[in-house]
């Protein structure tokens, strides 16, 4: 599905005359154009939340605007580490947008909106089987084994309702 996206963000200061901080704030500006453009293109809403790759994360956390909710303890994934201007939701994703970890999907994010009625729906996960445990195994080298498993449909349905961006320098 096709999705929105806004153009990369550069880390680096260019020119003189504006401080870091100034530079990484015009980071919001990017945030809005995303959100703008789920906006324009679903006339419905705009961006509710942030999926971030871990070096956006950190960019987003060092904001002035950023209220953090602290990562959990022993946490390992994805977690919600707070919310941006009261705006968005922002969750770090090291994972961010696969399997791999790479720097391309560390400097990505993806924003949506989250709807409340069944005509605001971007994508569908419906379980049906969280979590499935087989019978323990014992083998040949006396080791107990367990699968699990969970059973879920997936359906992406409405790309409108997100939008992606970058970050690319130091």
């Amino acid at each position: 599905i096709a999705l929105n996206s806004v153009t990369a963000f550069n880390k680096s200061p260019s020119g003189t005359g504006v401080s870091y901080t100034e530079h990484k704030l015009l980071f919001v500006d990017k945030l809005i154009s995303a959100s703008q453009s789920i906006f324009q293109s679903t006339q419905r809403a705009v961006g509710t939340w942030i999926d971030c790759g871990t070096n956006v994360s950190s960019l987003v956390q060092s904001l002035p605007g950023f209220q953090s909710f602290g990562k959990p303890a022993n946490t390992r994934g994805v977690y919600k580490a707070g919310r941006l201007n009261g705006q968005w939701d922002v969750w770090s994703d090291p994972t961010y947008p696969g399997a791999t970890l790479n720097a391309t999907d560390a400097n990505s994010f993806l924003m949506g909106y989250k709807g409340v009625s069944m005509w605001e729906i971007g994508y569908i996960f419906a379980p049906y089987i969280l979590a499935f445990t087989t019978p323990t195994v014992m083998l040949d080298d006396f080791i107990g084994r367990k699968g699990i498993a969970s059973r879920y449909g997936k359906k992406p349905l409405d790309g409108r309702f997100f939008a992606t961006g970058s970050i690319s320098g130091d």
